[in-house]
């Protein structure tokens, strides 16, 4: 059975609906809910991924993805260096049982570039001991779709659980007791700078944002993103409009009667004007 096509003024509602979810979600998981992270996955999916099968991505149904150039923050891999990378994370050390990665959120140390989707999206972002590299998409749909954003799967694919069930990283910290404790958290914390990138770059773009008032609505018009009460290209009136011609007085009445139109309603008009 064919679809309904989705009306177009749908479009731009659901680019703020996904950036409340995005915001509502990043907030929580600084707050410390770190698990906020697999909803964070799910939302930046649903955003920009677009699979081999019917899955399409909602930026990619505006026609936004080419258009824009995301925000990149992370550290360059350089592939001589011998130990690990973490291009989104900071490694904070000492205190406590336990260090945790944390997203370098508006702090990176190099300076932020824009660059097109697909090196964003592509780009090398976590390497671990063995060289097994991971993208910002590997990492997203990993998440996603194994580690319980939007489904749990029975198995994990196997570089995913190295990094994130056998400290692959091989990244550790000690405390004066002289105890070494590995630094966890590299995958949500990268999802969550992940996050503030496609914050960053969806409400740079002045038609989605944030701030815009909660009764403007949105339309789509081919990949352009325009406001309802703007003007909606598309044919111009006429600017004479033609008017309709009445019958003569000697065509059958338009009324069905069978009469000449003299004698009939043009002539009643007549009387009733008297």
């Amino acid at each position: 059975m064919s679809r309904i096509p989705r009306p177009l003024d749908e479009y731009g509602q659901h680019v703020l609906e996904q950036l409340d979810f995005l915001r509502n979600s990043a907030r929580r998981y600084d707050e410390g809910v770190v698990a906020e992270a697999k909803r964070l996955a799910t939302q930046i999916r649903v955003l920009v991924h677009d699979s081999d099968r019917s899955c399409k991505s909602l930026l990619g149904q505006m026609g936004l993805k080419e258009q824009l150039r995301f925000l990149d923050t992370a550290q360059p891999y350089d592939s001589s260096n011998p130990t690990s990378h973490c291009g989104l994370t900071e490694m904070p050390l000492g205190g406590g049982h336990e260090t945790k990665s944390l997203p370098f959120l508006d702090d990176p140390p190099l300076a932020p570039r824009r660059v097109p989707f697909a090196d964003w999206w592509h780009g090398v972002v976590v390497v671990d001991q063995r060289k097994r590299q991971f993208s910002r998409r590997d990492l997203v749909l990993a998440v996603a779709e194994q580690d319980g954003g939007a489904h749990v799967d029975p198995g994990l694919e196997p570089d995913y659980a190295h990094l994130t069930r056998h400290d692959s990283l091989g990244i550790a910290w000690s405390d004066a007791t002289d105890i070494w404790r590995a630094v966890k958290g590299v995958v949500h914390a990268s999802i969550r700078q992940i996050t503030h990138e496609l914050l960053r770059t969806l409400t740079a773009f002045p038609l989605v944002r944030a701030k815009a008032p909660p009764q403007t609505k949105f339309m789509v018009s081919g990949i352009k993103l325009i406001y309802a009460d703007s003007p909606v290209p598309g044919p111009s009136p006429q600017a004479n409009p033609t008017k309709p011609v009445p019958p003569g007085r000697n065509s059958p009445c338009p009324c069905g009667s069978g009469k000449k139109f003299k004698v009939c309603c043009l002539g009643n008009n007549r009387s009733t004007a008297k």
